[in-house]
């Protein structure tokens, strides 16, 4: 909130990829009057339940590997990934993006079917080449700022959420009020963490749409995984315009 009014603004519209998704649908729960519309991509809003995330997916996840719970014990992940960042970075991009996911599918041992004692690393998908939809040149410049920042800052925002779900514990099944809009790729990881993922975008808006008063837009888009902004940013751009201009009216 102090960086809208130190824009000189008195309330906003967030929008918030991935983490950035439970990030300004907390955000717009904190601040009812400030925050006027919220638009996640990838993560819809998930309200606080009985149980945290971390408890949840101890829960769905037993004897199996799941990434969230691999990170939750310090220095095991940074060690991992930290010995070769660029292997780390690209392999993680790669995997998750609709050409990785569809390759996923494909093999039955994919990473989604690790034992409990694999590392992240093992099994992940790899490619020789780039995607179309991130050059070498970008992939240097990350991972030269993760060489120098080290992976313990990224793998701690993991290792909060219990604190985020004590935090919370007045918003308990609480839904979101503000004007809100959803968009995801059909093969983006997330879909699946809890469920077979969607048909279609009706289906998606059915499965999410009891967690808000007000949800206006939804869209799955086809044959895209996790990065849906950059496997399809002229769809995304799109979808988030005709979102405002909606609110607008």
């Amino acid at each position: 909130m102090g960086v809208i009014g130190a824009l000189g603004y008195d309330d906003a519209i967030l929008f918030g990829h991935d983490w950035g998704g439970p990030i300004v649908h907390n955000t717009a729960l904190l601040n009812e009057s400030k925050i006027t519309a919220v638009a996640g991509l990838s993560v819809p809003y998930f309200p606080r339940g009985d149980l945290s995330t971390i408890e949840l997916f101890k829960a769905i996840y037993e004897g199996k590997f799941f990434y969230q719970l691999y990170f939750q014990e310090e220095g095991v992940a940074e060690q991992e990934f930290e010995a070769d960042i660029r292997k780390y970075l690209e392999s993680t991009y790669f995997s998750i993006d609709g050409r990785g996911m569809k390759e996923q599918f494909e093999n039955p041992l994919n990473a989604m079917e690790k034992s409990v004692d694999s590392k992240y690393l093992d099994g992940v998908v790899e490619f020789d080449n780039y995607p179309d939809w991130i050059t070498k040149e970008e992939m240097d410049y990350y991972i030269g700022e993760f060489e120098g920042s080290g992976m313990r800052g990224p793998l701690n925002r993991y290792r909060a959420q219990e604190i985020d779900f004590e935090d919370f514990v007045e918003f308990k099944d609480q839904k979101l009020k503000q004007p809100a809009a959803f968009i995801t790729g059909s093969l983006d990881p997330v879909n699946f963490f809890v469920g077979s993922g969607y048909k279609d975008s009706m289906d998606l808006k059915n499965q999410i749409q009891d967690r808000y008063e007000n949800l206006l837009a939804v869209e799955l888009v086809d044959g895209v995984g996790h990065w849906v902004q950059e496997e399809k940013p002229t769809e995304v751009n799109e979808f988030l315009l005709n979102f405002l201009e909606i609110i607008k009216r």
